[in-house]
């Protein structure tokens, strides 16, 4: 009887412990930050316009269009991308792939040769950040930040496009055209 007592006091005083037990917990949060789009927006096109014949041999004179954004006088203009991005990263890497020439919409072998191309980079309130110059043929690419470089940290960049076709006494009459490629990417 006394070994039954002692087993039977072992076991609520073992049971007793069990119950006796504090139980902890904490906790911790699952987070994300949904990085806002970049949005590119091809405002306008580069325009050359029209290019008038010279006299005798001496061709179509080459044309150029400057990078006064707001150029649009008669037949030509000048390229204009705006970019948006979204809140987050603020750091973004520009690429424009331009064109080697511009091709006949008739004869794909006949090409229009062009001579560097200008581009410049301005906020949303119309202040200049850089000009830059690039090859036909080639990739322009610079790093901005959105956050410091667009005005009141809108996160807006405008990027206009000039440049300079070059025609040569094999060209013939028609319209040209070949595709200039912005890509914008968070880095």
């Amino acid at each position: 009887m006394k070994r039954l007592f002692l087993t039977l006091l072992c076991v609520i005083v073992l049971s007793g412990m069990v119950f006796s037990q504090n139980q902890e917990s904490d906790q911790i949060k699952a987070t994300a930050t949904l990085v806002g789009d970049i949005s590119v927006i091809g405002e306008r096109d580069l325009n050359f316009g029209n290019i008038w014949g010279g006299t005798g041999n001496t061709g179509w004179p080459n044309t150029t269009v400057n990078l006064d954004e707001t150029q649009n006088e008669g037949d030509q203009s000048t390229g204009w991308f705006r970019i948006e991005a979204g809140l987050g990263n603020p750091n973004i890497t520009v690429q424009i792939d331009f064109p080697e020439y511009l091709i006949h919409n008739d004869d794909d072998t006949n090409h229009l040769s062009l001579g560097d191309f200008k581009w410049r980079v301005k906020d949303s309130e119309d202040t200049q950040i850089d000009d830059y110059i690039t090859s036909p043929g080639n990739i322009g690419s610079e790093d901005f930040n959105m956050a410091s470089d667009s005005a009141n940290n809108d996160r807006i960049l405008d990027i206009f496009i000039g440049g300079e076709v070059i025609p040569d006494g094999d060209n013939i009459a028609g319209s040209y055209e070949n595709d200039i490629i912005l890509t914008v990417e968070y880095n």
